[in-house]
């Protein structure tokens, strides 16, 4: 069977990728107490045409990393450390990251057990860094002058969204 899913939250909704599923999904086990925290990928604030793996431990922080990031990224940079906090977490990211996770967590039962919930979607490959470089300077933008970077998201599908450094928006 198909089951196609999105999240009731409209804003939320609009501003993910795919519908928000994951997003609401790991908003409502937060809420409900079922894990502490939330392992996923998000922008990085400092460079925004690079993505960086976060512990996310609010509801605000879950939904701030709403979005697909196309951009290659270690999950588990400090995956040891994440693990020694003893905290439950949920961890998001493509199909290679939770299958390699899962391994894991089969060969290290002990050390992964507060690891409770893995979420993953769909993935075609991961681009590098430089088809986000050509992306970006298609949209006319030169990349150092980037402040924010959407891949999709703001409508379903959406467009790719580039906001620079001076406000000015560009799609395509």
């Amino acid at each position: 069977p198909v089951v196609a899913g999105w999240s009731t939250n409209k804003e939320l909704r609009f501003k993910a990728s795919s519908g928000g599923v994951i997003t609401q999904l790991l908003i409502a086990l937060l809420r409900y107490g079922m894990i502490d925290a939330v392992l996923h990928v998000r922008q990085d604030d400092n460079n925004p045409i690079r993505s960086i793996a976060c512990l996310s431990k609010t509801e605000e922080d879950i939904a701030e990393a709403t979005g697909s990031r196309y951009a290659p990224c270690s999950l588990f940079e400090n995956f040891a450390q994440i693990l020694s906090l003893n905290i439950r977490i949920a961890v998001v990211g493509k199909p290679c990251d939770i299958a390699a996770l899962k391994q894991y967590m089969k060969l290290y039962p002990n050390e992964t057990k507060n690891i409770k919930y893995t979420f993953s979607m769909m993935c075609m490959g991961l681009p590098s860094h430089n088809a986000t470089i050509e992306l970006v300077k298609k949209m006319n933008v030169e990349p150092s002058m980037v402040a924010n970077l959407r891949y999709r998201g703001y409508g379903w599908p959406g467009y790719a969204t580039v906001t620079d450094m001076n406000g000015k928006v560009n799609k395509c």
